[in-house]
């Protein structure tokens, strides 16, 4: 190599660390989770579909839910392919 070579852009994080706004996202207007706290759903579990409640929005593309009928301790973070729809 003959010149110096240039160094690559940093990552987006570092920007956000520094205090500085990253560049938006252009998935970030598509990446709303469609569920609210509160919504009636239907979750697939091993092949069987139940009946469940939001409880809270985690992430994008997961939430948490509580089977009815059953106590909390059957409680389950649920990603978005389960649900199968609404009630």
């Amino acid at each position: 190599v003959e010149r110096p070579v240039p160094s690559p852009p940093p990552p987006p994080k570092t920007p956000r660390a520094a205090g500085l706004r990253a560049e938006p996202d252009a998935g970030a207007a598509r990446a709303v989770n469609p569920y609210k706290p509160g919504e009636r759903v239907r979750v697939r579990w091993r092949g069987s579909v139940y009946a469940a409640t939001v409880l809270e929005v985690t992430a994008k593309d997961r939430v948490l839910v509580r089977y009815e009928g059953h106590e909390s301790a059957w409680d389950e973070v649920v990603a978005l392919d389960r649900i199968v729809g609404r009630k």
